[in-house]
């Protein structure tokens, strides 16, 4: 069937819609995880298999311990390691009914010791009873461990105030036997002393309270920062790469321009709010990154005026859309160059602007930029003011908490997950200042100021704002990569979804090149080994990481095993901190991530060509 049939662009746009559903369900499931780590014990052969979860709660990758028992007795604190091999010597001899619950100690890979909750059970005996494998949970309780020395401090508080205050009913009672006519002194004292133990013991069931709320708070804040990070990074991001990827194709190479205008703005509405949904997941991602003390930020010179050209030339388009004045105003000099991590200061810029054109119906948006050296350390600032819907002081107070918008009206008007001002605040935090809100008020608009450390400015050239030529308005690339890109290159896909190896197939295809596709990562092994054997070997392996049968870090470990040297890129869609490492890791020669970039994937492909492949 041929590219414009509208057939199937109708079968296209369907998949496209059910596939966005579908993501959005799985957003709602995958913030549901545990935060339980994960161990199984092959008790014939003292095989152990940790889970990424219980590694990542001691700050080990798999590749740091042995995967066997001894890894367990290996890491236990030596008081504790008696107690854990006397409750699993009592499981693997225990009944059915009978479960392991102990707590001990394991050491980190920074040399700190963390207090852990094992659970275990013995879940597969021979026709003799005895023990073939045993599996359970482990749960990081250090901060209850710790809450629960601190409520025995309280306790030998509460006891050293018990024996002074008894000391003193001693004292007063032997005062009393020496002068009868001090019996009313001391019964006062002795009173005085009653009522602060009173107040103490009331002190210390108001502290266990406390105690006992600060520990479920904790427990539900461990719930809410899902373990499964990296599987909702990948099952989110692996379906968006098919609705963006063909939303693409459709735009690029489906001949749009004799479609009904209907049609091209289907594609166009799907595409819009697949960018959307990534904006989502991004946000959701970085909010848990931050949390998680997993986020880190550059500090390297830039150029603020610059930043700030960039932003204003993208906003512009943006408000001139709504019909809004859209102003930058410098209050004096500035630094030609500031330290400070141009990504994230450019990010949070882009969100508390776009953040003021989205609120404002009518009138202005100005952002005013100011260098501040006086402040104890110099500082960059930036305020950025509108004319918008504003917000009552009850409203601002609330501002800066995820998932929450001003009025909750504003989530159906203007749209938003009431993320980006929680995510800017904290990276403004990390890059040394903070966004706060000047003024407001409700239907007069918005003042907001973000100011971040502008590191040492010693040396620096001051210049003048009008001098710095600004940034064009960024121009969308719809231009699809040149056919003959690829021009003779073997590539072999290893991807499991069908959607997705339709895309990067097709991607490929009409850059040129010749592409074998695998199911899985065992059907990847067999067909680089056997083109390999027959002297045409792929010119590159594209390898999915998360695949059944044999996963993606599985199958290149296998091919490496084997001698294969031809250069594999991991393709996957997880986006957390490490996740390339782990790739090249296993074996892989580069990494890219979904939702793919087709002239980026092209570009890392043609870097391992040699110069006569792509050139034919």
């Amino acid at each position: 069937m041929s590219e414009t049939d509208p057939a199937s662009k109708r079968t296209g746009t369907t998949t496209l819609r059910n596939a966005l559903r579908e993501s959005e369900e799985r957003l709602d499931l995958v913030l549901r995880g545990s935060n339980d780590g994960f161990w199984d014990w092959d008790v014939t052969t003292g095989e152990l298999f940790l889970s990424a979860r219980w590694l990542e709660m001691l700050g080990y990758a798999e590749a740091d311990l042995e995967p066997h028992i001894r890894t367990f007795e290996n890491l236990c604190h030596a008081e504790d390691l008696p107690g854990l091999r006397e409750a699993m010597r009592a499981q693997l001899n225990a009944g059915a009914a009978q479960k392991m619950v102990i707590e001990h100690r394991l050491r980190t890979k920074s040399g700190e010791w963390k207090w852990i909750l094992t659970r275990g059970a013995v879940g597969k005996r021979d026709e003799h009873a005895r023990a073939l494998r045993m599996a359970g949970t482990a749960t990081d309780i250090t901060d209850r461990k710790h809450a629960e020395v601190e409520l025995q401090q309280h306790r030998d508080f509460l006891d050293e105030i018990v024996a002074q205050r008894t000391a003193q009913l001693q004292e007063a009672n032997a005062q009393l036997q020496f002068d009868i006519g001090r019996r009313q002194e001391a019964e006062k004292r002795l009173r005085e002393a009653n009522a602060k133990l009173a107040e103490a013991l009331e002190r210390e069931k108001r502290i266990s309270a406390q105690l006992k709320v600060a520990m479920e708070a904790a427990e539900a804040a461990n719930r809410a920062k899902s373990e499964f990070l990296a599987n909702m990074s990948h099952e989110l991001r692996t379906p968006m790469t098919a609705i963006l990827g063909f939303a693409e194709v459709l735009l690029k190479h489906g001949d749009l321009d004799h479609a009904p205008a209907e049609r091209v703005e289907a594609v166009e509405t799907i595409r819009r709010n697949g960018e959307y949904l990534m904006t989502i997941i991004n946000d959701i991602l970085d909010l848990s990154k931050i949390e998680a003390g997993k986020m880190r930020v550059e500090q390297i010179a830039c150029s603020p005026v610059q930043i700030v050209s960039e932003v204003a030339a993208l906003m512009r388009v943006r408000a001139e859309a709504q019909n809004l004045s859209f102003t930058v105003e410098y209050a004096g000099p500035v630094p030609e160059t500031i330290q400070t991590d141009p990504t994230r200061l450019r990010q949070v810029l882009i969100n508390l602007v776009g953040n003021a054109v989205k609120f404002t119906e009518a009138g202005s948006v100005r952002l005013a930029v100011r260098f501040v050296p006086d402040a104890g350390a110099p500082l960059m600032q930036f305020d950025i003011v509108d004319t918008g819907v504003g917000m009552s002081p009850e409203q601002a107070t609330e501002l800066f908490q995820p998932f929450t918008q001003a009025d909750t009206s504003t989530t159906r008007r203007f749209g938003g997950t009431g993320l980006g001002l929680t995510i800017s605040r904290r990276f403004a935090v990390l890059l040394g200042g903070n966004v706060t809100v000047v003024d407001t008020a409700v239907h007069k608009g918005t003042h907001i100021r973000l100011a971040i450390a502008a590191g040492s400015v010693m040396g620096v050239k001051m210049v003048d704002p009008g001098t710095v030529r600004p940034a064009p308005p960024p121009e969308p690339d719809r231009t699809p990569a040149p056919a003959a890109e690829l021009c003779g290159c073997r590539v072999l896909l290893a991807e499991d979804g069908p959607d997705n190896q339709r895309l990067i197939s097709f991607l490929l295809r009409k850059a040129g090149a010749e592409v074998s596709v695998a199911e899985n990562g065992q059907v990847a092994v067999d067909k680089a080994l056997a083109a390999r054997g027959k002297g045409r070997a792929f010119d590159v392996i594209l390898m999915d990481m998360q695949m059944p049968v044999l996963s993606g870090y599985d199958a290149t470990a296998r091919l490496r095993a084997e001698g294969y040297r031809g250069p594999i890129v991991a393709l996957t869609a997880h986006a957390m901190e490490g996740d390339r490492e782990k790739c090249v890791s296993a074996g892989c020669d580069d990494y890219a991530t979904k939702p793919v970039d087709q002239k980026r994937l092209i570009a890392t492909i043609r870097a391992f060509l040699t110069p006569t492949v792509g050139a034919r």
